[in-house]
């Protein structure tokens, strides 16, 4: 323990002993060493017996300490013995009260002297409890006024505990003469301070000089190094790893909870003073350990002895410590590894078994690859650096979609296992087949922590089964499906799944080729040979996705048509479109060895819907439709329900008259007005009529889905666009007219065509007319068809002037989102839904929705099929401006349109109605 020399403390204590003489006695160095807050305070328990003996001195003689100070002074600093610590805590008393002593025999003027001087609170309190006199520092200490403590009773008005303490604190002060105690003091601000409270008993005056000092800062720490304790040993004790300390020597000075769990023992006692490198260390291995503890922080392994002789191997740090230079002991961490030795021989024996020649990926929960085994490199080309560390996504296949994966992750984490083929992506970017095996891997909880999954290229097995089945099932020369193929598609083709709705009527297109038989004769087989594949080839382009084309032998061909329409004469209609391009295709020259060879197909169609057919009957049906083309002559198409041929007839007949109209000028564009809320004419939507010869005004209900069917719509639409130029051309000449726009609808045939947008600019350019002028109206079923691509032909068309409408906005399955992004300047609302407006509630309610939302997108709202003025004036409350219907004008040719007479006409129409 250091030693205490008062004569190197006393200068800091120069400020109390420089006070008035009669002061100084209270502020003495026996009166410093008292006081918690002084210099010497933390030292006074070391000083030697013999101050016992001077302090008894002290008393009898009523000699004051700082005289003893100058007659002992040079002899202090040798009271080092260690017993000495009590007698010099009661040198502090005495040193503190016998100033009081003094202070109350001394007159009034003197009292106050040293009550105004000293910093700790000082009062009188009578034999009766009673406040006589404060010190400024006891106000300032309670914060109470003098005039509120004088006359109060000490006990009531100081003392915050529980009734009675000042007086057990008087009564020992009465018969000892002086008293000493930590209670809780009153403060005027409503809480209480920690004060050290030293009474001195006068017995002649009986009063008590009470002396009264804050440590509330004291205890504070106090507390606070308590609770840090106890909060560090919690934290030691609930660790893990064994922990326990050494000196220099090597023996123990503490030890946790956990060191003595892992070595054996119950208490700590029964480690503390023991040499460690020989309890605890084995003895074989003691040594060697002893100079990493005692220079340097090391991580060493080692095998510790249990109290029970046990041996365990740990793995161990350690952290020396040392003080001036000099090493003073360390702390030792450690923890059992017997079971992470454990760990680490499984580890290898599956670190083998890791390297097997399936591939192997394992991944967390959450897809993420954490290793691979050089097979999956082997399989797939990614390396380790590759995929670990990101998603197990990096090798899908655009072969499945987003929701085949996600359920195949969740049956595995389900059911713990999944098993099946499917298709995966390499890191060259080759989609090839694989086997896949997932496994989950869980914890002690049960809970799973990771997949593994084994990869099985199985590329060539797939390559040898389809090699079999191709074989099996389709035909050598054209590589088209066989007849039993076919008639397995016939079989179980066409059924939908149960609970959904049927997938439509199916047909079945017998196509035999006229006239094979002379060329084959003619040219030889392997020029006939030629001539099928071509066939094959064609046949094929005349199908769509969903169709099957197959050989069934010879010259005959057959094309099953899937998913046709629910109603029998439509899906006749539809049947009919596919045999008449059929037609077409076998009729365009045969470039073959030795020349151009011209053909034709006699074709027998069959529409059919009855489940219970066998497919040898549906293919009979269609052979005898077949024979019937034939023998009508070559080059025919027969249907083998009587009671369809006169529709399809008419069909065929009305597309064979379409191709003419355009040439022969059978077609007209009407115009009918778009005007605002005052009837002023805004523009004109271009409508198309087909004046038959023989028919008379044919419905374009009738005869656009023909033109769309057969492709003819393509021409058909760039004229009337060139018809609705040549028109803006006009009114552009006239001041009266020169603002006025043309509407003109495009169909999905025509923006899908690669040169759509050159073809219109080519017409715009061609004509002169001002292409600011002009608006192209789409569906919504068109942008959803293809996105991006209309999107972009749209963009390209914007910057010539062009701009776009939504026509018949809210009978299609668009996107507001991508709506948002398109370049739409107007949005048509369906006549069906304007039509009931006034009398259905959810029509009224898509149209202020509608209105709505356009008007925060800053688009343009126009009405369609507006016939009635209530209708008209629910719009205009709800925000519309542009109206089109027979309420403004009825479609005119294009000629006839007066866009002054019209809006003469909107206007009287609106005075008529309103």
């Amino acid at each position: 323990m250091p030693s205490v020399t008062l004569d190197d403390d006393l200068p800091r204590c120069e400020p109390y002993l420089k006070q008035e003489p009669d002061i100084r006695d209270s502020r003495s160095v026996g009166g410093c060493l008292a006081m918690p807050g002084s210099p010497l305070h933390g030292q006074c328990a070391q000083m030697g017996v013999v101050l016992a003996v001077v302090a008894a001195t002290c008393v009898l003689s009523h000699l004051a300490l700082d005289a003893l100070v100058a007659r002992f002074g040079q002899a202090l600093p040798l009271l080092q013995h260690p017993l000495a610590g009590a007698a010099w805590n009661a040198l502090a008393v005495i040193a503190a009260i016998l100033p009081l002593r003094r202070l109350a025999q001394r007159g009034s003027s003197e009292i106050g002297k040293a009550l105004a001087s000293t910093q700790d609170g000082f009062c009188l309190v009578a034999d009766d409890g009673r406040i006589i006199e404060v010190n400024d520092a006891y106000c300032e200490i309670s914060r109470f006024g003098r005039e509120e403590l004088v006359g109060s009773m000490f006990a009531l008005l100081a003392i915050e505990e529980a009734a009675g303490t000042w007086e057990r604190h008087a009564a020992q002060a009465r018969e000892k003469g002086w008293a000493r105690a930590l209670i809780r003091h009153r403060h005027r601000a409503g809480y209480s301070i920690d004060a050290e409270l030293t009474t001195r008993f006068d017995p002649r005056a009986r009063r008590f000089a009470v002396l009264l000092r804050d440590v509330s800062e004291v205890q504070r720490r106090t507390r606070a190094l308590a609770e840090a304790n106890a909060r560090f040993q919690l934290v030691l004790d609930s660790t893990a790893q064994g922990i326990f300390g050494i000196d220099d020597a090597g023996y123990c000075t503490f030890a946790n909870q956990s060191a003595l769990r892992l070595l054996g023992y119950e208490h700590e006692t029964d480690l503390l003073g023991r040499t460690m490198f020989d309890t605890v260390v084995s003895d074989d291995s003691a040594l060697e350990h002893r100079q990493p503890c005692q220079v340097r922080r090391d991580r060493a392994n080692a095998v510790f002895v249990r109290q029970d002789g046990g041996r365990f191997p740990v793995e161990y740090w350690s952290h020396p410590m040392h003080a001036a230079g000099r090493f003073t002991g360390a702390v030792l961490t450690f923890f059992d590894v017997t079971e992470a030795q454990k760990s680490r021989e499984a580890l290898k024996i599956a670190a083998t078994a890791f390297e097997v020649n399936e591939g192997i990926m394992i991944t967390d929960t959450n897809g993420i690859v954490v290793r691979v085994n050089k097979a999956f490199t082997k399989i797939t080309g990614f390396g380790s650096q590759d995929v670990i560390g990101r998603h197990v996504s990096i090798r899908y296949s655009d072969a499945h979609d987003a929701t085949f994966h996600r359920r195949m992750w969740e049956t595995a984490l389900r059911d713990g296992h999944w098993e099946g083929e499917l298709w995966s992506r390499r890191r060259d970017g080759e989609d090839y087949p694989e086997r896949l095996t997932i496994t989950v891997v869980s914890d002690d909880d049960a809970v799973a922590s990771h997949f593994v999954v084994v990869i099985t290229d199985i590329t060539e097995r797939r390559r040898a089964d389809e090699a079999i089945h191709r074989l099996a099932y389709y035909d050598s020369l054209t590589q088209l499906p066989n007849r039993r193929l076919l008639l397995d598609r016939l079989q179980n083709g066409g059924r939908a799944p149960e609970g959904e709705p049927g997938p439509g009527m199916r047909a079945l297109l017998f196509v035999d080729i006229d006239h094979f038989k002379t060329l084959n004769d003619s040219r030889g087989h392997h020029v006939g040979d030629l001539f099928l594949m071509e066939v094959a080839q064609r046949l094929q382009s005349c199908a769509r996705q969903s169709d099957s084309v197959a050989r069934l032998g010879g010259d005959e061909f057959v094309i099953l048509l899937e998913k046709l329409s629910d109603d029998p004469a439509v899906a006749a209609r539809e049947a009919s479109v596919v045999a008449e391009r059929t037609q077409y295709r076998i009729g365009l020259p045969f470039q073959l060895e030795g020349g151009n060879h011209h053909a034709s197909a006699s074709i027998g169609v069959y529409v059919f819907d009855d489940r219970s057919m066998t497919p040898g009957e549906i293919l009979k049906c269609a052979d005898i439709a077949m024979y019937q083309a034939k023998s009508a002559g070559a080059g025919r198409v027969s249907f083998y329900d009587p009671v369809m041929l006169e529709s399809i007839r008419r069909r065929i007949g009305l597309e064979h008259d379409l191709r003419e109209a355009l040439d022969r000028q059978q077609l007209q564009v009407y115009l009918q007005p778009q005007v605002d809320a005052e009837g002023t004419v805004l523009a004109a939507e271009a409508l198309l009529r087909w004046q038959h010869p023989k028919h008379g005004m044919i419905s374009p209900v009738d005869f656009i889905p023909v033109a769309e069917e057969t492709d003819l719509i393509v021409p058909i639409g760039l004229w009337v666009i060139e018809q609705a130029c040549r028109q803006l051309l006009a009114w552009s000449r006239v001041h009266e007219t020169s603002a006025l726009r043309i509407a003109v609808n495009v169909s999905v045939r025509q923006v899908r065509q690669p040169d759509f947008v050159a073809r219109v600019r080519e017409i715009i350019e061609r004509v002169g007319a001002p292409a600011t002028l002009i608006t192209l109206e789409i569906t919504e079923s068109m942008v959803m068809d293809n996105v991006e691509d209309t999107k972009q032909k749209m963009l390209e068309l914007r910057e010539l002037g062009v701009r776009w409408a939504m026509d018949d906005f809210g009978t299609g399955h668009s996107s507001l989102a991508q709506l948002k992004y398109l370049p739409i300047d107007k949005i048509k609302i369906d006549r069906s839904f304007v039509r009931d407006l006034c009398t259905d509630a959810n029509d009224a309610m898509i149209v202020r929705t509608v209105l709505a939302m356009s008007q925060s997108l800053g688009l343009i709202p126009v009405a369609e099929g507006v016939e009635t003025e209530e209708q008209l004036r629910f719009l205009r409350e709800n925000g519309c401006k542009v109206f089109q219907g027979f309420l403004f004008g009825r479609p005119v040719p294009i000629h006839e349109f007066s866009p002054l007479r019209e809006r003469r006409g909107a206007q009287d129409a609106s005075v008529v109605h309103s």
